[in-house]
Parts: structure tokens; sequence; C-alpha cells
């Protein structure tokens, strides 16, 4: 598959899972995530774009070599303890779960442990969007 193509599904995911997000969880204001992780040695970056309401968290990480896309499940709690998995939807995606903190400025730190290039800090200043206002 070209690069051009993956990108393209990437971006379609993206717009999928924010467009679910705001009618599939009824409480708070969603916040959205978006970032990435440098590659290390022969193993590419991760990329990932993230939606969260009520604590609820889902959305897409992949490989910046276009190698494979996964679908990010899990929570975001509001007293700070972040459980995140990762499942490898197409090709060969990043897997594995990502376990660490939300700070009370809303940035994410978490040490994802997977199979292979799964093996990264995330890290993000703060939230790209919350509750539809741009930060």
């Amino acid at each position: 598959m070209g690069a051009t193509r993956f990108l393209g599904l990437v971006a379609a995911f993206g717009v999928a899972a924010t467009g679910f997000a705001g009618s599939a969880f009824a409480q708070g204001s969603p916040v959205y995530y978006s970032g990435s992780a440098a590659g290390q040695g022969n193993c590419p970056g991760i990329s990932w774009r993230l939606v969260t309401q009520g604590g609820n968290t889902h959305g897409y990480a992949w490989f910046s070599d276009a190698s494979g896309l996964s679908r990010v499940a899990g929570l975001v709690q509001p007293q700070g303890a972040v459980d995140l998995t990762m499942t490898s939807l197409q090709g060969n995606g990043p897997t594995g779960t990502a376990t660490g903190t939300r700070s009370p400025n809303g940035a994410l730190q978490a040490v994802l442990k997977g199979p292979g290039c799964s093996n990264v800090t995330i890290s993000h200043a703060k939230p790209d969007i919350e509750g539809g206002d741009q930060k």
C-alpha cells in the first residue's frame, strides 16, 4: 500500500473517531490529543490521534513509515491514571499497553510496552482541543 493511500486512511479514521466520540459519550466535553514519539534505532516513530470524553478514550496510532495502523482504546481518569491498549488494524501497527498519568493541566505521559518497535514513551504537552475550543 502506498504512503499516500495509507495517510488518507489515517485521516479518514481520525475524522471518524472525532465524529463518533461526540455522540457516543454523554458526560463532559471532549478532549483531543495528537502527537508523536521519535523513532529509535531501526524503529520508526509512532504518531497518534485520540479523543477522550467522560474518561473513555478512543483513537488511532500508526508508525511514521506507514507500515501499520492501530486502534487505541482505554481510559484517562480524572484523577490522572492513563490505561490504553493499542491493537493493530492494518499492516504491522503499534500494539501493546500504554500506562501513565495525566497532569492537572491535561498533559499526558505514558509508556507503551509491546512487541518489537512498540516500546516508547508517549508524551504530549497539552490537549489540542478541549470542549470544542482550540488551545
